[in-house]
């Protein structure tokens, strides 16, 4: 396809060689394209639209957050096709035995895992943890080198113990350095959670999804948190909360066809659509709204999920963006509990900025010398202080002079607008919105952890917003949290006691008492192939095949697109 383009290109009426830099596009035109373009001119229509032709296998799902997810619409495409292998695992430690002798013998352990800090070459069972295997090479696909359901489970409890460490806890326990250890261990954990179909299994998905919606609630805390810190990059950030924000799609999807309950699905679609609809920077800084997937995250709740709080809260944020209005946003960022306040800073800046473009042709001086505005009326607007807002004011070209009214206040007086000049505002790390996530509990990472509070006056605000009177909608009841039983105290001596979390000291609390775990029921190994039967057939479950764990072949008949399993809610048309 490649040389057919450039010899009609070459070869044209103004008879011009292709140059080098039009080369290389279509170079990478063909890489990117031709393969799929060949596998759907092969294929079948049935093909084409999900059947077993190339051009089915080429074309991967396309994420309504923004680029492509692949796998049969799974998010966590890391690898080669992670969702085509199953693979159970046997191994009941944090890593593989393989792997950690291994990295012993290289000196490949990272700090956190050293028995020992200045010894690269001692761990412990209880330390080191399976780094991110970017490739599942065939003869790696044994069961050893897969952590049991109850292995994981171990892994992100003590993920969750190096989440509250800072420098007093460790020597490198520097939040960047937390960040970057979990970044790669959590897309291992995920990677075997779809390895092993824990994710479509009734038995395991309520733990799974509340894996998932733990690192997404660490990655949207360490947007706001971190935005500021060197070796930070927000974008990669923002791709990793992609995959697993969409991982929780399909979670909830197959929670609804199997009858599992989902408590927190309000909160994080709340999430989705509030990114989604003012768009976030891409890598050239530019920020790219999606309203249309906005939409179809609203679509997504469900009857009862339209009964939760977070859902008129939903309606609220979105009215708000889609309105510009910059001083009911700020009322409701302040008002909003941690992770959601860490969501809503992702477009802080930018209606801040709008807000400063639109003031000015609201008191425009050069019609009205006397449409000026006080600076202590000015500063709430744009959550700053009376010094902040004047220095502002001044430097977009505004002057300041005393309030006719009351001349001992200050006033801006604005002239044409066109006149001014605009700046973007640099992206600061909000105190308010960091004492926000400080642990009250003993429990530094219980924000993370267990879902937010709504407060009252976070719904009369909303309530305000959409023209209804305050109080009239009421907090729902909050599903109670499902705390982890603490792992054996396995602390090497270069560790300590953590009482702080991403770098904010914290009180000391006495330790809360333990509780207890749910027990889940052993899982028995099945072949490849063999999906496994809900535990029991009730009015919500009978019937259901959990037809996503087939072999691709078996997945996309050619005859047509489902996966033959006759059930109506079957997600294989991805």
């Amino acid at each position: 396809q490649q040389q057919q383009q450039q010899q009609e290109q070459g070869s044209g009426s103004t008879g011009e060689p292709v140059g080098e830099e039009k080369a290389a596009r279509l170079k990478a035109r063909a890489l990117r394209f031709g393969k799929g373009a060949a596998g759907a001119a092969g294929g079948s229509a049935a093909g084409s639209m999900g059947g077993d032709g190339e051009g089915a296998a080429m074309a991967p799902f396309r994420s309504p957050l923004g680029g492509d997810t692949g796998s049969g619409g799974r998010a966590m495409d890391d690898g080669i096709g992670d969702a085509d292998i199953f693979v159970v695992g046997t191994c009941e430690d944090m890593c593989p035995a393989k792997e950690r002798e291994a990295r012993e013998g290289n000196g490949e352990l990272h700090p956190f895992e050293r028995v020992q800090y200045n010894n690269p070459k001692l761990t412990s069972p209880d330390l080191i943890i399976k780094r991110t295997v970017r490739n599942y090479e065939q003869e790696n696909q044994i069961p050893t080198n897969f952590r049991t359901f109850g292995a994981l489970d171990k892994t992100m409890r003590h993920l969750r113990r190096i989440m509250d460490w800072t420098t007093t806890d460790h020597p490198r326990a520097e939040p960047i350095v937390i960040y970057e250890f979990l970044w790669d261990r959590y897309r291992e954990v995920r990677k075997e959670i779809v390895t092993q179909r824990f994710n479509t299994n009734p038995v395991n998905l309520p733990q799974v999804m509340a894996w998932n919606e733990e690192v997404a609630r660490y990655f949207i805390a360490c947007s706001h948190e971190l935005i500021n810190t060197k070796g930070f990059s927000a974008i990669l950030n923002q791709e990793q909360l992609n995959k697993v924000l969409m991982d929780l799609l399909g979670d909830y999807r197959t929670c609804v066809d199997l009858g599992v309950p989902t408590p927190n699905a309000g909160e994080f679609k709340c999430y989705m659509a509030t990114m989604m609809y003012a768009g976030l920077e891409n890598k050239s800084g530019k920020k790219i709204p999606n309203k249309f997937g906005a939409f179809e995250v609203l679509r997504s709740f469900t009857a009862q999920e339209q009964e939760d709080s977070w859902f008129p809260i939903t309606l609220g944020i979105l009215a708000t963006l889609a309105n510009k209005d910059v001083h009911a946003y700020i009322q409701l960022a302040k008002a909003a509990p941690y992770p959601l306040a860490c969501v809503l800073f992702m477009h802080y800046g930018s209606m801040k900025e709008h807000g400063f473009r639109i003031t000015p042709h609201a008191y425009n001086a050069s019609a009205d010398p006397e449409n000026v505005v006080p600076v202590p009326a000015l500063a709430p607007m744009f959550d700053l202080t009376t010094k902040g807002i004047s220095a502002k004011c001044v430097s977009m070209g505004a002057e300041l002079g005393p309030y006719p009214e009351d001349p001992s206040v200050e006033a801006v007086r604005f002239p044409d607008p066109s006149s001014l000049s605009y700046s973007s505002l640099k992206k600061q790390v909000q105190p308010w919105i960091s004492n926000k996530g400080s642990a009250k509990t003993g429990n530094p990472s219980a924000a993370i952890v267990n879902p937010p509070t709504l407060s009252p006056a976070l719904l009369d605000l909303v309530a305000r917003i959409q023209g209804k009177p305050p109080g009239t909608l009421n907090v729902r009841p909050q599903p109670p949290s499902q705390p982890h039983q603490p792992l054996p105290s396995t602390t090497p001596s270069h560790v300590r006691p953590t009482t702080s979390m991403f770098g904010f000291p914290q009180p000391q609390q006495p330790t809360l008492q333990p509780h207890q775990q749910q027990q889940q029921p052993p899982l028995t190994p099945l072949p490849f192939g063999v999906s496994p039967t809900p535990p029991a057939a009730t009015a919500t479950t009978a019937g259901v095949l959990l037809c996503c764990c087939l072999p691709l072949s078996k997945r996309h008949p050619p005859a047509q697109a489902r996966c033959g399993c006759g059930n109506s809610g079957c997600h294989c048309l991805l």
